[in-house]
């Protein structure tokens, strides 16, 4: 997880908590040890959002503000297994091309011949076993999906949260060399590759991407009180970003 994009953002106290959330969702474990770390839900629910970016294995996790199962560990490690066997299907196959956007053009593509849209739909909708297990997702679903299968096929991907024509919705981004490029495998459904692989400039055209800030404060009830959200946004005035940013 050292290497994952949204990892790297956080200061050092979030990134023990997301260590030690990594390790307790690695192990199905409903809790996570917050011994000698002193954070707000604030903080919580920030490292909560870059876990869940980083890492669209741990489909079992919930969208809730705190780290929280949301499946059963013992149905979860079976599914696991049932979407880690799904996977190196397709990823065997994107493995077999060595260029990079090529191999991500593989799986795009796969993504989009075993998923049929659908905004509605029990948790597996928005999780990466919604497209590789039951052929069925909303965006939330398409963009781990992807993450998913780019990390197995060594490709650096998370997922970006934010505002689509439609509303709110999830894409992707990838790294390719030193360059990141976004994705949007659910757009795509109905316009070929016009999201495939895109710079910042084409994508913002009509999509609006959020940082891990913007989105704790839009999704946290807890910013509802005046002087939670004082707390919050004092050390973000001016600086709020629109993007994930490159590196």
């Amino acid at each position: 997880y050292k290497g994952k994009y949204f990892y790297s953002t956080l200061n050092y106290s979030e990134k023990l908590y997301y260590q030690r959330m990594f390790e307790s969702a690695e192990r199905f474990e409903d809790k996570v040890d917050t011994e000698g770390l002193d954070m707000s839900k604030v903080d919580i629910y920030k490292v909560v959002c870059a876990l869940r970016y980083d890492n669209p294995q741990f489909f079992y996790l919930s969208n809730s503000t705190s780290y929280d199962m949301e499946r059963p560990p013992v149905a979860a490690k079976k599914t696991q297994k049932q979407l880690e066997a799904a996977a190196d299907k397709v990823v065997s196959k994107a493995l077999q091309y060595s260029d990079i956007k090529e191999r991500a053009k593989y799986i795009h593509d796969a993504i989009k011949d075993m998923t049929a849209y659908s905004a509605w739909g029990d948790e597996t909708n928005g999780r990466a076993d919604g497209p590789l297990l039951w052929g069925s997702a909303r965006c939330e679903g398409y963009g781990h999906a992807f993450a998913y299968l780019c990390q197995r096929a060594g490709i650096d991907a998370v997922c970006v949260t934010g505002f689509g024509a439609t509303g709110s919705h999830l894409w992707n981004s990838i790294r390719i060399g030193n360059e990141w490029y976004h994705v949007d495998v659910t757009f795509d459904e109905n316009f070929g590759y016009e999201y495939f692989c895109v710079d910042d400039a084409y994508i913002k055209l009509d999509h609006v991407a959020e940082d891990i800030e913007r989105v704790v404060m839009r999704f946290n009830h807890w910013l509802r009180d005046p002087e939670n959200r004082k707390q919050f946004l004092a050390p973000y005035q001016g600086r709020m970003e629109l993007s994930i940013g490159t590196k």
